[in-house]
C-alpha cells in the first residue's frame, strides 16, 4: 500500500469520526466540537497522555477542552496529528500566531519548526513598519525569558556587570505541565541536550527558583563543575530581585547530581526535585536568601545555545 493511501485512510478516519472516544471543544465557540481518537492523540502528542488522564469521561468518551487553543486551530492541528500534513499558506497572520501557540502548548516541536510567520504589519505616524515576532522556542509560561536572558548570559559568562544583550539563545525543551510531570519525561526531553537552565515557579507565589547546569542530566552520580549556579527571583516580574548562588569552590565535585529516577538536582539539597522541591543553599552553593520545602506550580527547562552556534 502506498504511503498516500495510508494518509488518505487516516484522513477519512478523522473526517468520519466513528468510532471516536474524544470530543474536543474550545471555550471561544462552545457550539463547535471535534471528534478524535485517544490512541492517535496519545501516540502523536505526549501532551495528551497526561491531559486525557485528568479530564472528564462520560460513557467512555473523553470530553476535552483547552481554553487557550482557538477553535479555528483545532482542524489544522488534528489533520496534522492524523496525517502529518499541513498547509498554512492561506492563513492570516493572527491564525498562524494562534496555530504556533497551540503547537507550543501541545509540544509539537516539528510543527512549530515548520510554521513560518510573516512579518506583522503595523501602522504608525511614519508609515508601515514591520515588527519581528518572538520565537516560540523562547516562550516561557513562568517569566519573561527575553528580559532575563541578558542576566542569565552574564551569570554564565561570569561577567561582573550585567550586559544589555545575551550571548546565548534559550530554547524551551521541557515543560512539566505540557510534556508530563514525571522523571521519565524530564529525562526523555533533557538528556543529551548539554547546558541548560531550569526555571521553577513556587505554587501560589511569584517566587522563581532555578539553576544552571553547564553539563547534562544523563547518567547516574555526581558531576563536577565550577560553572554551575542556582538562583532565585523573589518577584518573577522584577528582574532586579534576581540573586545568584555559585558553587562553592571546595565542593565543586558535588555540583550536579544525576539519576534516572529523579529530576534536576544541584548539590545535596541546595535545589533538589522530589515530591516537593527542597531548597537549602549553603551546603554546596552560596546562599540565595531563600530556603524551604515547596510545591511547584510548574517548571521548565531551556537548552542554552551560544548565539553564534
Amino acid at each position: 500500500m502506498a504511503l498516500s493511501d495510508i494518509i488518505q485512510d487516516f484522513e477519512n478516519l478523522l473526517e468520519n469520526g466513528d468510532p471516536y472516544d474524544v470530543i474536543i471543544k474550545s471555550s471561544d465557540d462552545p457550539l463547535k466540537e471535534f471528534k478524535a481518537h485517544s490512541t492517535i492523540l496519545r501516540a502523536r502528542a505526549p501532551y495528551f497522555s497526561t491531559a486525557l488522564d485528568t479530564n472528564k469521561i462520560q460513557d467512555g468518551v473523553h470530553y476535552f477542552e483547552e481554553s487557550s487553543i482557538h477553535s479555528t486551530v483545532w482542524p489544522v492541528i488534528l489533520r496534522y496529528l492524523y496525517t502529518g500534513q499541513f498547509d498554512f499558506n492561506e492563513q492570516q497572520f493572527s491564525e498562524l500566531k494562534n496555530l504556533l501557540e497551540a503547537a507550543d502548548q501541545l509540544g509539537l516541536e516539528k510543527l512549530m519548526d515548520s510554521i513560518k510567520l510573516p512579518p506583522k504589519e503595523t501602522i504608525n505616524g511614519n508609515g508601515t513598519v514591520y515588527e519581528p515576532v518572538p520565537s516560540m522556542e523562547k516562550k516561557s509560561n513562568l517569566l519573561d525569558i527575553n528580559e532575563l536572558s541578558p542576566i542569565f548570559s552574564s551569570w554564565i559568562d561570569k561577567q561582573e556587570k550585567i550586559s544589555d544583550t545575551s550571548n546565548y539563545e534559550f530554547k524551551l525543551i521541557y515543560r512539566a505541565s505540557r510534556d508530563g510531570d514525571t522523571y521519565e519525561s524530564f529525562h526523555d526531553h533533557c538528556d543529551d541536550k548539554g547546558a541548560n537552565i531550569v526555571i521553577i515557579k513556587k505554587k501560589n507565589s511569584d517566587r522563581i527558583i532555578g539553576g544552571y547546569n553547564p553539563l547534562d542530566w544523563n547518567g547516574t552520580g555526581w558531576k563536577s563543575t565550577m560553572e554551575s549556579f542556582i538562583f532565585t527571583l523573589s518577584n518573577r516580574s522584577d528582574k532586579n530581585t534576581a540573586k545568584i548562588g555559585r558553587v562553592i569552590k571546595e565542593k565543586h565535585d558535588k555540583a550536579i547530581y544525576c539519576y534516572n529516577n529523579g529530576g534536576p538536582c544541584w548539590g545535596s539539597k541546595d535545589v533538589r526535585s522530589g515530591l516537593d522541591w527542597s531548597v537549602f543553599p549553603g551546603i554546596i552553593y552560596e546562599d540565595i536568601g531563600f530556603s524551604n520545602y515547596f510545591e511547584d506550580e510548574d517548571y521548565e527547562v531551556f537548552q542554552v545555545i551560544p548565539a553564534n552556534y
